[in-house]
């Protein structure tokens, strides 16, 4: 996702909840009608808890990438011939499989980039990004360790 995606899945609710509150207030004040501030109040809390779970779109998407994974990866891994295959092929999702594997993987999709990722004028095609995105897949628990210890 985008900056400007998630800027705008930040700043429309905020605004929404922005116009919820002015209308809250000018039903109760100047109008007295409870019923209608009371649903202007229900609105902003709605608006705000879509705010809160926005990031969780990327979230998502994120999710998608970790279950398609594997088909592809054991595809790659199969026309490579390695040994590797049953075991990415059983699986659902790469980070559950040890790291000392998970590091091979990584080692042979590495080679597969640098053989078939890059173009004529070495600049990375779609199929060497997204090799590109496997392979972090694969160092999952490695930069989840390194920002741990970062902090």
């Amino acid at each position: 996702m985008t900056f400007n995606q998630r800027r705008y899945l930040t700043l429309v609710p905020l605004a929404a909840t922005f116009i919820c509150a002015i209308n809250f207030y000018f039903e109760l004040r100047l109008f007295g009608n409870w019923d209608k501030a009371a649903f202007s109040i229900s609105l902003a809390i709605l608006v705000i808890y879509i705010i809160r779970f926005a990031p969780s779109i990327d979230a998502l998407e994120r999710f998608r990438k970790h279950r398609d994974a594997p088909p592809i990866i054991a595809d790659i891994l199969k026309r490579r011939g390695s040994p590797l295959y049953e075991q990415v092929a059983e699986t659902d999702d790469i980070r559950r499989l040890p790291e000392s594997i998970r590091r091979q993987i990584g080692d042979l999709l590495t080679v597969e980039m640098a053989e078939q990722g890059f173009d004529a004028s070495c600049n990375p095609t779609s199929y060497g990004l997204e090799l590109e995105e496997l392979i972090d897949l694969c160092a999952w628990e490695a930069h989840s360790k390194g920002a741990r210890n970062s902090k």
